[in-house]
């Protein structure tokens, strides 16, 4: 089984989830509704799917009025920082807390790096991202509806193909990967070698 740790977080991310699954499609349509197709000239997942998930709170507007000690003071315990332009509250997640701007997905410009623990002896694998399209499941017909990264595709919104994404090779079987593209789907493949398979010449 595959394990996840995260190394560290861009300013904006406030808390982050990991969820794992087996990728055989029986569990991941179970877990995530959806299946994990191996993309081709790949051999098989080494790897369970990770779902990663970072949030980040609300920013408080601008132009509500709000300064960053009022809000701190009407949320009580927590801080509020300038980020950019914008002014966000970091709750210290006491029960003083239950009022602070809710937690909404991360920017898509602020990093997060995590770790996969892959039971491998090959390192002739690949990690790939497949990004999230919340229509796909129903299939949505209207073009104009499709946000990104969903693919248009037969008449329908539906889930975009699998990226490369660039996987750094650590000691014991870790590998990290560093994305701002972290509100994703994880899964890592053993590339074929079709010379030595005999299933190309590679002349």
């Amino acid at each position: 089984a595959s394990r996840v740790r995260f190394d560290a977080f861009g300013a904006l991310t406030q808390r982050a989830v990991a969820v794992l699954s087996p990728p055989q499609e029986a569990w991941t349509q179970m877990n995530f509704g959806r299946v994990f197709s191996v993309p081709a000239g790949y051999g098989h997942w080494v790897s369970d799917v990770v779902r990663m998930e970072a949030f980040m709170f609300r920013p408080i507007s601008g132009t509500d009025g709000i300064t960053c000690a009022g809000a701190a003071g009407s949320h009580g315990g927590g801080t509020c920082t300038e980020v950019g332009t914008v002014r966000e509250f970091a709750c210290s997640f006491t029960t003083a807390c239950a009022s602070a701007p809710d937690a909404v997905p991360a920017a898509t410009a602020d990093t997060v790096t995590f770790s996969v623990y892959v039971n491998t002896s090959t390192a002739a694998i690949t990690f790939f991202r497949f990004p999230p399209c919340p229509l796909a499941s129903i299939g949505e017909p209207n073009p104009a509806n499709c946000p990104s990264p969903c693919a248009y595709t037969d008449g329908a919104c539906r889930f975009a193909p699998p990226v490369v994404v660039d996987a750094v090779q650590g000691d014991g079987g870790w590998w990290q990967i560093t994305t701002a593209d972290i509100n994703s789907d994880f899964a890592a493949a053993v590339d074929v070698d079709e010379c030595a398979e005999g299933t190309d010449t590679c002349e």
